[in-house]
Parts: structure tokens; C-alpha cells; sequence
């Protein structure tokens, strides 16, 4: 069964700021007290031209679909885009790698592929950004205070949680 999100994404000048409109949207879920809601993180380019992850919110979307403690479709998202942000997970944490995997597979399977290259250029375009996977609901509420002087884009996204569920039951919900 599919899940309907919306992928809302802003660009930066730099990973202070959109780590600082990341807090600014963890600050509007708590107030509504609905931190459960959404998740988000953002990314950075660093010297070698690789992408990173900056800070992430990893409060799962579907918190009450699964006990999972690991994953994050805004994270899965970007590992979509971005391979090397995988490098941030430990050798050790094999379990963590494997959920991230699973999320990146269940995103590319919920966006066309012409979105995809177009959050792709859109990302591209700026040093840093900030991805935020929300209910359709809080679309307007998100756009709202992320847009504001730096470009933001958003695609509705369709998933199928079950697959998650499926790997983080697989690894004990490893996080």
C-alpha cells in the first residue's frame, strides 16, 4: 500500500544555514506537537566534491506504521542522489547501511524519473540543502517557512512503507 509525502527541498549558501532552517522546521512540528511527522536532513558538499550529511531529523514519518528506529525517507532520499553520504554510516553499523539502502530504493521508486533529475539540478545548484519528507498536510506550512529568500521545490512522493518495515524488522530495528 502506498503512503502519499511531500519532498520539500530548499537550497543554501552554506550548512550553517540549512541546518539553521532545519531547527527552524523541527521548531514548527513541536509546536503542533507533531515532531513524529516528518524527517529531514541536510547536505553539503565538502572539499572533494562529495556530499555529506549535515544534520538529520530521523523521527520517521510513519512512526506509528513501525517501531523502526532507523530510517528516514529524507535521508533515504538523499543517499538517491547523493551515493556518498552512505560513506557516513560506520562500517559497523552494517544494519544502519542496509535500512538507509532499503529507503533510497523505496524513494526511487516513488518519484518519476525526470523528478528525480530535477531535484538533482535543483540540489546541485547550491552549496548546501535541506531536505524535508512531510505529510501532504504540512506541505504549505513547510514551503512557508523554509522558501523565504532561497529556492525551494516540492514533489508529492508515493511510497511503500511495507518494504522498510520489512529490512528494519529484518535487523532487529537496528538505529
Amino acid at each position: 500500500m502506498l503512503t502519499e509525502y511531500v519532498a520539500v527541498t530548499a537550497t543554501f549558501g552554506d550548512l550553517p544555514e540549512a541546518d539553521a532552517a532545519l531547527s527552524a522546521v523541527e521548531l514548527l512540528y513541536a509546536e503542533r506537537d507533531s515532531m513524529s511527522m516528518f524527517d529531514a536532513a541536510t547536505v553539503a558538499r565538502i572539499g572533494s566534491g562529495e556530499v555529506r550529511f549535515g544534520k538529520r531529523h530521523d523521527q520517521r514519518t510513519a512512526a506509528r506504521d513501525t517501531e523502526s528506529a532507523g530510517w528516514s525517507l529524507a535521508a533515504g532520499l538523499a543517499a538517491t542522489l547523493y551515493p556518498s553520504v552512505s560513506v557516513d554510516q560506520s562500517a559497523d553499523r552494517r544494519a544502519e547501511g542496509e535500512i538507509l539502502s532499503a529507503c533510497a530504493g523505496v524513494v526511487q521508486h516513488g518519484l518519476d524519473r525526470r523528478s528525480l533529475s530535477d531535484l538533482g539540478r535543483h540540489l546541485d545548484a547550491a552549496p548546501s540543502g535541506l531536505i524535508v519528507v512531510c505529510r501532504p498536510a504540512f506541505q504549505g506550512s513547510v514551503e512557508e517557512l523554509i522558501g523565504g529568500s532561497h529556492r525551494s521545490l516540492s514533489w508529492p512522493l508515493s511510497v511503500d512503507l511495507g518494504l522498510i518495515v520489512r529490512v528494519c524488522r529484518r535487523y532487529g530495528d537496528a538505529g
